[in-house]
């Protein structure tokens, strides 16, 4: 930013030469700041001056300059420039006008351009012949300087058509009947006239008939005129953006101010007394501002505006006592003249045919709610009493509206239509504030009070969580929104307000929210005290099994072993999964919290294992356990043939037949191998006394050790076929450890079991004839002991079959009709009881428990029974926490068959 001023403190004004010029600069981040004045182009024309600015403090660079007789008259240019520390530079380039300073003691031409011409004493001539100062070159300035221009002849003090013309500080008296204190005509636009005075003039004291944008300021202008109607303080014709401004015209003979044909000409703070007519406005005399107007006993009127003289506005004037005249001259009148805040006698107004004057005043309104805020943003609008649209406004951060004005009434013709009384209403979109208004009773209302009444409650929706989701991980905060300012709080399940006070739109942190259902309400306030509030309901589950203890047999089997796994799962529903390589496979529950489970037909080789298991939570949330290599080792490679029999044969039931196989290692060591028969593809049970086929050699199973590459060793088998009549395919079987298949042999044959004479009858123990019964006092329970397990405390069961027969051996099963029932239909799955059985110890010591099903063939408790035998057995039952209460009941069934026969 750079100006300049001259001698007198006037910014960007002429300069006088031999004056000071003080050049300043405003530039931010300068280091040298520097100036050249030119006589002529920037960088063509020769050098006036240069020199560096001062820094005088901030970013305001300056530099004062005694001008000489080589700063040429006229306008000159001069550029600023400025660099910083690195020689980044900028440069300003702009023009001042220089002007002579002449002295003048007497009426003259002044021809000059771009002088001062300075009167030094009063000039008095009676005998002029023309114009006193005659002002024929531009940019001309006289000034008097206090001293007087006077004559008795009939011309103009001062006389001038020439562009930016300034007469100030002068006393004129000019006498005659056509005699002008100052006269500027066509050409002599942006001129001013400054703090004059013009007295006793003959005609006018100021005459302007032409320019345009002329300021006049300052000047007083009495007692001038003759009979004359146009005569007087001041006349201005067909001017355009005039400026009158702090002028006193009193006691003329005709006009104040008499305005003709001029356009958006500005009047402020103008005072016209005692003259004929005040502020004449006439002959489309329009858009024109009339601002702090006085006028007092003028004789005619204080204001009139005539002859299509439309579209002015007069503001906070005072014409007390004087007539307000709307006139209609040669057929025109004069429309939409508007005057705001404006004092004068209503029966002083007198308004012609076809003219119109408006009278307003000045409004303005505050908004606040009902707490007494300022109220931001809200509408004020204005209905007048035929209900049209009259203003709207917005209120600013304060509460208030811009001062604007509303209609009192509006004089048309001489009739005035009032548009009281006004509906005024405010409003925040929401809420309203209305009332009426008298303008005609209060004229001006600068403090119009709205209080808006908030009743409504704040709209509060919870975004997060979700309502109705399940979240399986803790909800640590709330998010939500509020369409009102105030202030948030929330409670949870309980109802307790559960959180600090956070102003709105503020989200909530480091919540804990609990296992299960979680209710949660927040609430917000507005600024007027009203609550709104938002719910949501929403799960959390975040509870995962857990696992350790890890086991399993690694790298022990060989192909086609039974591969074994334990864990110990924590927080699972039951539901627990091995997976290998991808395939699950179910595991047991074996007590507490360990499961376990066995795999056999894994090939040889490396394989990936994992466990699974689900939660407890309402969501069940599977998790799973790290993963763990599991080897399978190679087989040795071994051959098995049968030596005898070669053929298929038929045994009688009850007789023995001979099966010899021959084994041999191929390669490597085999170590200790294991040897029994499959019938059928499935391993049969050659221990003493199993059926149908059985060993009748003690240590049978038999077993070799120490095979070596390419050797060989005969295995021989009594076997009884004592059992159902039927055919079986026999299949040699060896292993070199227990479970792992390792070869069969290369001739199967066939055994054909030919019917037998047998009678057999069995006969159940009195408590396993009447009932087997439990009381469960509490749940869950986990394999509890029917009441006859243990006969009084002494261990041994009360639940046996005996077995009688004659001629053979049987086969003994038992089942289940049905699950266990209430009569009311409750159900407890029959897989939950179990029952262990043994036919040579009464107390029956085995952990093995096996479950009841409805098939005979799923439940086989012995196996070629002899008559004499017993069967003894002991029932558990399990029952989990969610089971109803009841009387559950079925029923067991037992059943006998011949030896090796389908139940």
């Amino acid at each position: 930013n750079v100006t300049y001023e001259n001698e007198s403190g006037i910014l960007n004004g002429t300069v006088t030469r031999y004056d000071n010029l003080t050049i300043n600069a405003t530039v931010s981040g300068a280091s040298y700041v520097w100036a050249v004045i030119w006589d002529g182009a920037v960088g063509f024309g020769s050098v006036v001056w240069q020199g560096f600015l001062n820094l005088v403090s901030g970013n305001l660079w300056s530099v004062t300059i005694t001008t000489n007789s080589s700063f040429p008259v006229g306008v000159i240019n001069y550029t600023v420039f400025a660099n910083d520390s690195v020689g980044n530079e900028v440069n300003f380039t702009s023009n001042i006008t220089i002007v002579e300073n002449v002295s003048v003691s007497a009426c003259r031409v002044l021809d000059q351009a771009g002088t001062i011409y300075t009167l030094v004493e009063n000039v008095i001539d009676n005998s002029l012949i023309d114009n006193c100062f005659n002002i024929t070159a531009q940019n001309v300035t006289l000034d008097c300087v206090g001293y007087g221009i006077s004559s008795s002849s009939n011309y103009s003090g001062v006389y001038s058509d020439q562009f930016n013309t300034t007469v100030r500080n002068c006393n004129i008296n000019m006498g005659g009947g056509t005699a002008y204190g100052v006269n500027l005509v066509t050409g002599a636009d942006n001129s001013s006239i400054i703090n004059n005075t013009f007295n006793d003039n003959g005609d006018l004291g100021l005459r302007l008939f032409g320019p345009d944008y002329i300021l006049i300021e300052n000047n007083t202008a009495n007692d001038n005129g003759g009979g004359g109607s146009y005569n007087g303080g001041m006349l201005i014709v067909s001017c355009v953006g005039c400026i009158l401004k702090n002028n006193w015209v009193e006691d003329n003979s005709q006009q104040s101010y008499f305005i003709q044909s001029s356009t958006n000409c500005t009047f402020i703070n103008n005072t016209a007394i005692d003259n004929t007519r005040g502020f004449n406005f006439y002959q489309s005399s329009s858009g024109n501002l009339i601002i702090n107007a006085y006028a007092s006993t003028n004789g005619v009127f204080g204001i009139s505006f005539s002859n299509g003289s439309n579209n002015n506005i007069v503001r906070d004037s005072d014409f007390s006592s004087e007539n307000v005249l709307g006139e209609t001259g040669s057929g025109t009148g004069s429309i939409n003249n508007t005057f705001i805040n404006s004092s004068y006698d209503i029966s002083d107004e007198t308004i012609d045919d076809g003219s119109e004057i408006i009278r307003k005043w000045y409004y303005q309104a505050y908004v606040n709610d009902s707490l007494g805020n300022a109220v931001d943003g809200a509408n004020v609008s204005s209905y007048n009493s035929s209900d049209d649209f009259e203003f709207s406004y917005l209120t600013n951060s304060s509460g208030w509206i811009d001062k604007t004005s509303i209609i009192e009434y509006v004089n048309i013709n001489g009739t005035r239509n009032y548009y009281s009384n006004y509906t005024l209403n405010a409003t925040n979109g929401t809420h309203l504030d209305s009332h009426s208004w008298n303008v005609s009773y209060e004229l001006n209302n600068l403090s119009d009070w709205f209080t808006i009444i908030d009743t409504i409650s704040p709209n509060v929706t919870i975004v997060y969580p979700v309502n109705a989701t399940t979240y399986t991980i803790n909800v640590s905060e709330i998010n939500y929104t509020s369409n009102e300012a105030g202030y948030c709080w929330y409670t949870n399940n309980s109802g307790v307000f559960n959180s600090s006070i956070v102003s709105t739109g503020t989200n909530f942190t480091n919540v804990i929210t609990l296992e299960g259902l979680n209710n949660y309400t927040v609430y917000c306030n507005d600024t007027s005290g009203n609550i709104g509030l938002g719910n949501v309901s929403f799960f959390k589950d975040s509870s995962y099994p857990q696992f350790t203890l890890y086991w399993d047999n690694n790298a022990s089997i060989v192909t086609y072993g039974n591969a074994l796994f334990n864990v110990t799962v924590t927080g699972t529903n039951g539901t627990v999964l091995l997976t290998i390589n991808g395939t699950n496979y179910t595991s047991s529950n074996l007590s507490g919290n360990v499961f376990n489970a066995s795999v056999s037909g894994l090939t040889n080789g490396t394989y990936s294992y994992y466990w699974l298991g689900f939660g407890t939570g309402a969501s069940n949330n599977l998790n799973t356990s790290e993963s763990f290599d599991y080897v399978v080792n190679a087989s040795p490679e071994i051959s098995l043939s049968v030596i005898y029999p070669g053929t298929n044969i038929n045994v009688t039931t009850g007789t023995f037949f001979n099966v010899s196989v021959n084994i041999s290692c191929l390669t490597g060591t085999c170590g200790a191998i294991d040897v029994s028969l499959k019938s059928n593809g499935s391993l049969t049970n050659i221990t003493a006394g199993g059926l149908p086929f059985y060993t009748n050699a003690s240590g049978n199973p038999l077993s070799t050790s120490g095979l070596g590459s390419g050797s060989s060793e005969l295995v021989v088998f009594w076997v009884n076929a004592s059992g159902n009549i039927s055919t079986y395919e026999f299949l040699s079987y060896a292993n070199v450890s227990t479970n792992s298949s390792i070869g069969n042999i290369s001739s199967p044959f066939n055994v054909s079991i030919v019917e037998g004479a047998s009678i057999f009858s069995i006969d159940l123990s009195t408590s396993l004839s009447q009932e087997i019964n439990w009381t469960l006092a509490t749940l869950p329970v986990f394999n509890q002991s029917a009441n006859g397990n243990n006969d009084s405390g002494n261990l041994v069961s009360e639940f046996f079959v005996n077995v009688s027969t004659e001629g053979g051996k049987i086969d003994l099963y038992v089942k289940a009709n049905d699950h266990l029932k209430t009569s009311g239909l409750d159900i407890l799955s029959i897989s939950n009881e179990t029952y262990s059985f043994n036919k040579t110890n009464s107390s029956v010591p085995s952990d093995n428990r096996y479950s009841l099903s409805t098939n005979f063939s799923d439940n086989q408790i012995g196996t070629s029974l002899s008559s004499g035998d017993s069967v003894y057995l002991k029932f558990f039952l399990s029952a989990p926490a969610s089971q109803a209460a009841g009387s559950y009941n079925n029923s067991l069934s037992f059943k006998a068959v011949s030896a090796g026969q389908n139940p």
